[in-house]
Parts: structure tokens; C-alpha cells; sequence
């Protein structure tokens, strides 16, 4: 069971993306006998983890209208289907970084992240906004509930014959108006499958990593998408791994379009907490506002047939990434 989480503690403006990648161009590409080592590693560094509790910042930039959101968010894991994710804003009169410039010197905007809660089991899967006090709720059907535990990877907190209830072509029609509003990409499972560690083998031959620095400090990857279908869910992804533990410093998301990125930072981490436990949100006084129940028939024909099998839950999800903060 492997559990990620991410964080990258900075985002460049729109002029020094374009510049950056056209020197990702010129990269070599890395040798495959170093992919699969470094890969490898990684994946092996989070074989153990039976419970987590991390906490992470969170920042969201728009490139075009100079926006920058930035949140914080617990995320709770325990083995082997149950997680917890809840994002808070930050108070930005106590926030000690400065604003963000573009490449013409103009500030970003600084906002909050909304505030919304994440909770995964083998039953069902809960979206709720804490302040609206609304949830959508997606139910896993009778013949998913009583499958074998096996290992997953937080996000989406899905052993891997659940994997399908969170195929992305699915997950998008069916919450999409309400994940996008919060700032979740149609490609949450493949984002949790990557970050977590989960199917990396497999998610390998869909970018064409380059080797930005690997070091006694850091080994710093940079993956663009290598195929049509990567493509409509991620520009690229960079990713910071300590070259000692192998776990993941920093994560960054960046678009199909270019001009927004996501990044995680983890701020404070604890594996295999004696006694953790995560309960089931306690939903008294919130309102219904959308429910789904996982179709199986409907579900297995639908999405992308290059998706990679994902052993989920979020992985990530941050899925998210055990490591030291940057």
C-alpha cells in the first residue's frame, strides 16, 4: 500500500512556463534503466504505510488572470479503504509569502481555497461543502461492498477490482459541474494512481520523462504527456523525490491548457499512528444535492481503454506524498 503526497512551494508565471518549456525540449531523455530505478524506489518506499495523517499546503495558480489560491488539507489514511481529505482556506492577512509576480512584474490575486471535505470508504464516497452544508454522495453498488480488502493508495480509497467506480470518463459526467466548481481535474484517479505510487510502471510509458537535476539533494523528474489521451487530462507533471527515502518533496499539475497548476506541499507528516481511526463526516444538518449509485454495466464500457488499471483511493490524492516539506 503506498500513500503520496505532494508538495511544490512555487509557481512560475505564464512567460517562464513557455520558457521552461521550451528548455524541457533539450532535455535528454532519461534512460529507461534509470526510470525504472527511480520508480522502483519509489513506489517501494510507501510498501509499508498502514495508516497516515499529513498535512499539506495547497496552492492553485491561473496564469491568465493572475489568480493564486492558496488552502491547507488533512488528509487521513487508513489501510485499506478508508481515507479522509479536508481543505481549508487560509487566512491571507496572516500569510508571510508574498504575492506571485507575472514575467511583466504584475501581482497575482490572492484568494482562498474553498472549504470542502473528501471521504472515501468501501460503501460510498462523500463530497461535502462544509460552509453550504450540502454533500453529493456516490454509493458503490452490493456486489462492489463485500470484495476482498486489498491494497490501495489514498485519493479515492478503492482496492483495485473497485478501481472502475472511479473511471474518469464516469467520474467527470457524473460530478462534473461540482468538481470542476472546486477545482478538481476530470483526471482526479489518474492524478491519485500517480501520485500515490499506485500502477507507476504503467503511467511511465505515458509521459516522456526528462531528468531536471538528480543529485545528493534532490532528484527533480519533469513528465509530459506522451499520448493524445494523457494529454487531455495533464500538460505535464513535475515531480521532487528525496534521492535518500525516495519520497516524494513536491508535485506539481499543470494543464492541458498551460496556464493553471496545482501544487502540494507537505508541511507536517505522521505514518502508522497507533490508534488512528477515521470516522464517517458526521452529515447532521446538511442537505442532499446529488447522489449516484456506481452502475457496473454502465461504468465498464465507459472511459479511455489506455487507462491504467488504478489501485486508488487517492492517492494520492494526494495521494499524498510522505515526504519531508521542501
Amino acid at each position: 500500500m503506498r500513500v503520496l503526497l505532494c508538495g511544490l512551494c512555487f509557481l512560475l508565471p505564464v512567460s517562464v512556463c513557455l520558457a521552461e518549456e521550451q528548455r524541457d525540449s533539450r532535455l535528454a531523455v532519461l534512460p529507461d534503466g534509470r526510470v525504472d530505478e527511480i520508480l522502483n524506489s519509489w513506489r517501494k518506499a510507501y510498501a509499508t504505510v498502514e495508516t497516515a495523517r499529513i498535512a499539506l499546503r495547497i496552492y492553485e495558480s491561473d496564469y491568465v488572470f493572475l489568480q493564486e489560491k492558496r488552502g491547507k488539507a488533512e488528509f487521513l489514511y487508513q489501510y485499506p479503504d478508508r481515507l479522509s481529505l479536508e481543505f481549508q482556506p487560509v487566512r491571507l492577512e496572516q500569510e508571510t509569502e508574498p504575492a506571485r509576480k507575472s514575467g511583466h512584474g504584475d501581482e497575482f490575486e490572492l484568494r482562498p481555497l474553498e472549504q470542502w471535505l473528501l471521504y472515501v470508504d468501501r460503501h460510498e464516497v462523500i463530497i461535502a461543502d462544509p460552509v453550504a452544508k450540502t454533500f453529493d454522495l456516490l454509493s458503490h453498488p452490493p456486489s462492489m461492498r463485500d470484495i476482498a480488502p486489498a491494497p490501495i493508495d489514498p485519493l479515492m480509497a478503492v482496492s483495485p477490482e473497485m478501481a472502475r467506480v472511479f473511471n474518469p470518463g464516469w467520474f467527470h459526467k457524473t460530478f462534473s459541474p461540482y468538481c470542476i466548481g472546486l477545482g478538481i481535474y476530470e483526471s482526479l484517479t489518474l492524478r491519485s494512481a500517480f501520485l500515490s505510487g499506485s500502477e507507476l510502471d504503467q503511467y511511465q510509458r505515458q509521459f516522456n520523462w526528462t531528468i531536471e537535476r538528480d543529485d545528493a539533494e534532490r532528484i527533480q523528474l519533469s513528465g509530459k504527456s506522451g499520448n493524445e489521451s494523457m494529454a487531455r487530462n495533464l500538460q505535464r507533471v513535475d515531480v521532487i523525490i528525496d534521492p535518500e527515502t525516495f519520497r516524494t518533496k513536491s508535485v506539481r499539475f499543470i494543464d492541458p491548457s498551460g496556464n493553471k497548476a496545482t501544487v502540494y506541499v507537505v508541511s507536517q507528516m505522521t505514518i502508522n499512528e497507533p490508534g488512528l481511526f477515521i470516522r464517517k463526516p458526521n452529515l447532521s444538518g446538511y442537505k442532499l444535492t446529488q447522489e449516484a449509485i456506481r452502475d457496473v454495466q454502465q461504468t465498464e464500457g465507459e472511459g479511455d481503454s489506455s487507462s491504467a488499471p488504478l489501485s486508488i483511493i487517492c492517492g494520492a490524492v494526494l495521494l499524498l506524498l510522505f515526504a519531508q516539506a521542501l
